[in-house]
């Protein structure tokens, strides 16, 4: 987990509760998105994302990445050089095989050409990423892995062709409405098939313009249903892939994400004046792969009115007792003289345009200073309190807005304001959007770590 400098309230909650009160408890509430501990029955433990491991001859594998709750999953890499079958996700609870959804590749064709498929030559780059051949990476992180196949400027056609492998209880369907494929076991959310995109070969992070804006939609992804639950998985680009400027090399996805939920934002660009585009129902844009963005809650004049409104998914299954206190932390990119507000917010499990409007209720409280590359805090309101002490044991949707103008309804004129933000996208691990909610709870427990985190460390005010 990475250190967080905590100040004010929260570092003043630590000291005291810690110290005097041993029914009281602290808990970091990361995004169901991207999950730093898993609760293992008796106590939160860290995620492991290193290197997925091998499995056996009998397609069972014990993998190196455990999430929590819901969005827990292994993944793992069959022992034989071969791209038939190479890659499975398992649930933790279940490393037989027998619940297993399987990936092979059966082709990449650059320019019209085949490419060579070499997993002899396999290579670990880092912890989390794996290199086949030199032309095809695998990346495992909190939230996805990433099937990914190197590029170049050279670039101006591909096609590259999957196939997955559903055991029996396993469904799968499209969703038109995010043009996603949503795999179910047994009815129950399992991953889902994200569109497509180009990753930049440096960061991992998704290419982005000069002002981190996504780029028009550059990758296509089709399933062809072969029966006996295979399926044919095909990447083709769109007609945009051969408009724009492509740096050197760079990767095309296939992007496999463990949870349902995802955070970003949703804007209207172009609203006409002030009220239409403040009280408009659904936005123009949506992104949900973002990593930062520079103007994600805002209110601004471009040639009209335009806002963009940041949604979160903070995680606090499996909690309960009385929340006597939350403070809600965002990590800072870009910051213009605005103040930021959080609220409840009424979005989808996964953002769509449709969520412009997804909100509800008065602020939790707002941050008149907005800091850049550190957490700001804002400290929830009497109101904030009671909807987080709602939302207990499952997940609680958070809303994010520019508080003077967008919230505050008053007319920006031909004004700028704005701010930027990461998101739980960000690789890093250090950046992510949370919630950190004190709890009192029955009795007297005995409290040694949480998280792996010794409480000496939390007295110092560092987490």
């Amino acid at each position: 987990m990475p250190e967080i400098t905590s100040s004010g309230a929260i570092s003043r909650h630590i000291t005291e509760y810690l110290t005097t009160n041993p029914r009281v408890k602290q808990y970091q509430c990361k995004t169901l998105q991207n999950p730093h501990y898993f609760f293992d029955g008796k106590d939160f433990a860290p995620v492991n994302v290193t290197a997925a491991k091998l499995g056996d001859s009998n397609g069972s594998f014990s993998g190196a990445i455990y999430l929590r709750d819901q969005a827990i999953r292994s993944i793992g890499f069959k022992p034989t050089d071969d791209p038939y079958k190479f890659l499975g996700i398992c649930p933790d609870d279940d490393q037989s095989g027998n619940t297993k959804l399987s990936f092979s590749l059966e082709s990449i064709e650059i320019n019209g050409k085949p490419q060579p498929i070499n997993f002899k030559d396999r290579t670990q780059v880092s912890p989390i990423l794996t290199s086949f051949g030199g032309n095809f990476f695998v990346q495992n992180a909190r939230q996805r892995t990433r099937l990914m196949v190197l590029g170049d400027q050279d670039t101006k056609d591909f096609k590259i062709v999957f196939r997955l492998h559903l055991k029996p209880g396993m469904e799968i369907k499209h969703r038109p409405d995010l043009d996603e494929y949503w795999i179910y076991r047994n009815g129950v959310f399992f991953v889902r098939l994200g569109v497509p995109y180009l990753v930049d070969f440096d960061t991992l992070n998704p290419l982005r313009g000069p002002d981190l804006t996504p780029w028009p939609r550059l990758v296509k992804h089709s399933l062809v249903d072969l029966g006996g639950g295979e399926y044919r998985y095909i990447k083709e680009p769109t007609e945009a892939f051969g408009k724009v400027t492509l740096p050197a090399t760079f990767l095309i996805d296939a992007d496999t994400v463990y949870s349902s939920t995802a955070d970003g934002w949703v804007r209207l660009t172009g609203g006409g004046d002030w009220a239409t585009a403040r009280e408009a129902v659904t936005g123009s844009g949506v992104d949900t792969t973002v990593t930062a963005a520079a103007n994600c809650i805002t209110a601004y004049w471009g040639t009209s009115a335009s806002i963009y409104r940041s949604f979160f998914y903070p995680n606090a299954t499996g909690l309960s007792g009385t929340v006597s206190a939350v403070s809600g932390f965002v990590c800072g990119y870009t910051q213009h003289v605005s103040n930021v507000c959080l609220m409840q917010g009424t979005q989808a499990d996964s953002l769509t345009t449709s969520d412009y409007a997804a909100f509800s209720g008065s602020s939790f409280g707002n941050i008149a200073t907005w800091e850049i590359n550190t957490y700001n805090e804002i400290v929830f309101n009497s109101t904030g309190i009671s909807a987080v002490q709602s939302g207990l044991g499952g997940v609680i949707k958070i809303c994010a807005r520019e508080y003077d103008h967008d919230y505050s309804n008053v007319d920006i004129g031909t004004t700028d304001y704005y701010n930027g933000c990461y998101y739980a996208d960000d690789t890093s691990g250090t950046k992510d959007p949370y919630l950190y909610i004190t709890i009192t709870t029955a009795g007297h427990p005995t409290i040694k770590r949480f998280g792996g985190i010794p409480y000496a460390a939390l007295n110092r005010g560092v987490w």
